[in-house]
């Protein structure tokens, strides 16, 4: 077996610890006002926008505000077709490089977010209420 130092290999990972922690932390505080200002907004559901369509493998994925356990979140959730299983990863699971690459669609979600909720109007309005209790 060769001879490896890892100490050596590791020492230039290691001296950017301090600008790792300062990127996390950046990127924390940026997803922290992003769900912050979707939680004040009156959206009456989830909303997802596609981020990855992969039809060699099947998989669709998308960025989602929903409910989850009582709290809205926000999530990745991908789902495998053909039986279309579902897997949702939420924030405090996302890696580095998903909470980086995850802001690009930030903008789209906010849009799907717009379109749900006129949906949702324009849907309430076609309710008829029949308060004179006919059936």
């Amino acid at each position: 077996m060769a001879d490896v130092n890892l100490r050596a290999l590791s020492a230039p990972i290691e001296a950017l610890r301090e600008e790792v922690s300062a990127a996390y932390k950046r990127l924390d505080t940026t997803w922290s006002a992003i769900a912050d200002e979707l939680s004040r907004l009156p959206i009456p559901g989830t909303v997802s926008c596609l981020v990855r369509h992969d039809p060699e493998y099947e998989e669709r994925t998308y960025l989602v505000w929903k409910k989850h356990s009582g709290v809205r979140r926000l999530g990745i959730t991908t789902y495998f077709e053909p039986d279309e299983t579902e897997n949702t990863s939420f924030y405090d699971e996302w890696s580095g490089t998903q909470r980086a690459d995850m802001l690009r669609h930030v903008p789209e979600l906010f849009k799907e977010a717009l379109k749900r909720t006129r949906e949702f109007i324009d849907e309430t309005k076609r309710i008829e209420v029949d308060m004179e209790g006919k059936q």
